[in-house]
């Protein structure tokens, strides 16, 4: 309580509270970088490549990885594979409210008409029915701002949806004690700068599918036989470089320390909010693990976010609004959703609160002015 009233005292000397994430300590990737240099192999390949390739098996408990240029790559991989492997799917679901990376790739291979935006479950932000869905359909689950779909349950419900993962947001999440990415057909991870683990960028393809790795890794080489410049399919250039790599090894090795940060930093704000009237935290069902990604609100009745975004700001705190509903961009109007959808008040009711690099004093601030706020409503 001291500790409350001193940082309320002392509003007028807060410092801009920011979104920035730096990475984890970061000059541990130092060695690494110069011995990849030093190494002069510095592209795609070589032997950093490899050692986080073998790392990020066990960490995702895939068998098969391949790291490639950015996150968004891999996902882009990941919808190759559908196309791939079931070249008849005649619909496509993925949830509303999420990052707008999975729509766009889907858009790149297959048509508007084919795709449904299904509505995020009010609390946990995920898909959580997927009772009404059609049969054999494919349904791309997205691991939202960390909150994890537990997919095994899925799959026992409706055995015959054909599921893959965008897991950028749910990398070191779990499901029914099971790396989230691990049961499906492959999933996705992003190592962005904003991401658990960073190399600044980067991404991995995730399977336990041997035929879907080969396809993959052919594609991400434009498509490349065994042979010198004979190529077989049409394909891009994703592959990691290996500098890029050597930053990447340096921050797995220190995850179990990063994942403690912040279930520390997730805990304060916990703590912080436990009796804070109108105001809830995504929430965790029993049988997952959050993977904390990043920490969202949700304030109940809110419906200005720049009236939360100015007065924040007015506080030096900066906040970030939860992901648009993805029909109310202009290109995406005719996209498909329910007719009730409740996406529009998970906009409306959810912000983002500064997670990375802020200390329990900050969180303090944020979580008293946040009270403040709500009196205003």
């Amino acid at each position: 309580a001291n500790i409350t009233n001193i940082i309320y005292s002392f509003e007028k000397f807060q410092k801009l509270i920011r979104f920035y994430k730096r990475p984890y300590n970061i000059e541990k990737s130092i060695p690494y970088v110069n011995d990849a240099i030093k190494s002069t192999w510095i592209a795609e390949a070589g032997s950093y490549v490899n050692k986080c390739e073998d790392k990020l098996k066990e960490l995702t408990g895939c068998s098969h990885v391949l790291l490639t240029s950015c996150g968004t790559s891999a996902l882009h991989c990941m919808i190759k594979c559908l196309k791939y492997r079931y070249p008849d799917c005649k619909k496509l679901y993925l949830p509303n409210n999420t990052y707008i990376a999975g729509i766009n790739l889907l858009l790149h291979e297959y048509p508007m008409d084919m795709i449904e935006c299904l509505d995020n479950d009010i609390d946990t932000l995920n898909i959580e029915d997927v009772s009404q869905l059609e049969k054999n359909a494919a349904l791309f689950v997205i691991h939202n701002i960390g909150g994890i779909t537990n997919v095994p349950k899925i799959k026992r419900e409706r055995p015959d949806l054909i599921i893959f993962e965008d897991n950028a947001e749910g990398f070191l999440g779990q499901y029914e004690g099971k790396p989230a990415g691990s049961c499906s057909l492959a999933s996705s991870v992003s190592f962005h700068m904003n991401k658990n683990i960073t190399s600044g960028q980067g991404g991995a393809f995730c399977t336990n599918d041997k035929e879907l790795f080969d396809y993959i890794s052919c594609y991400v080489k434009y498509g490349l036989t065994n042979e010198k410049f004979k190529y077989k399919m049409i394909g891009n250039n994703y592959k990691m470089s290996n500098v890029l790599a050597a930053i990447l090894l340096s921050q797995i090795e220190q995850i179990d320390e990063i994942l403690q940060e912040k279930k520390k930093t997730y805990e304060i704000y916990k703590r912080e909010l436990k009796d804070c009237p109108g105001v809830t935290l995504q929430k965790i069902n029993d049988d997952v693990q959050n993977s904390y990604w990043n920490m969202v609100i949700r304030i109940q009745n809110n419906n200005n976010y720049k009236q939360l975004e100015e007065y924040f700001k007015n506080h030096n705190i900066e906040t970030r609004p939860m992901f648009y509903p993805l029909q109310s961009f202009e290109y995406l109007n005719k996209l498909r959703v329910n007719e009730n959808t409740t996406s529009i008040k998970v906009h409306n009711e959810y912000v983002f609160l500064p997670f990375n690099s802020v200390n329990e004093y900050n969180i303090i601030y944020i979580c008293n002015i946040l009270k403040k706020y709500i009196k205003t409503i």
